[in-house]
């Protein structure tokens, strides 16, 4: 309190003050909202496809273009295991590049052929990198965070250049 400033004037510049504050808070939580909202689309519209995968090798989130790359839905790929989307003689070589990420602190990379079936890529180039943890995701341990490059066509593409 001031010296000769009343218990009611003292608390009406503390409820004054506090209300400026709290202003201030809910313009930072709007632009962060806004600031979210524009890397989720950054990270949903992205021309390449972004997954990020537990320890075990699991899908945990992708982007909507991994979900096209891969021909499915998120919901159908959440869960699915990286390396079963791969030949299935690929598999054990996905698998230790997974276990090379994870005890990696840059990125590596790893190409491989699709499994028949639904994927709308043949060839894929995954570029991976370990993240710190999963707490964007809610979920223990380590996470890698895998860029995928559709390679299918290369020389198609430098041709389209």
């Amino acid at each position: 309190m001031v010296p000769g400033e009343s218990a009611i004037g003292h608390l009406r510049r503390k409820v004054a003050d506090l209300e400026r504050r709290n202003r201030a808070l809910r313009f930072a939580a709007e632009q962060a909202d806004l600031v979210r909202e524009q890397f989720s689309d950054l990270y949903d519209y992205a021309p390449v496809g972004y997954v990020t995968v537990d320890a075990r090798g699991a899908i945990r989130r992708l982007n909507l273009t991994a979900a096209a790359l891969l021909g499915g839905s998120r919901k159908e790929l959440e869960g699915v295991s990286l390396g079963s989307i791969v030949l299935e003689a690929e598999q054990a070589a996905c698998d230790a590049f997974l276990e090379a990420v994870l005890s990696s602190s840059g990125s590596m990379t790893f190409e491989a052929r699709l499994r028949p079936g639904k994927w709308r890529a043949e060839f894929v180039k995954f570029i991976a990198t370990r993240a710190s943890t999963g707490r964007d995701l809610a979920l223990p341990g380590p996470l890698v965070r895998v860029v995928l490059l559709d390679v299918t066509f290369p020389d198609v593409a430098k041709d389209q250049r």
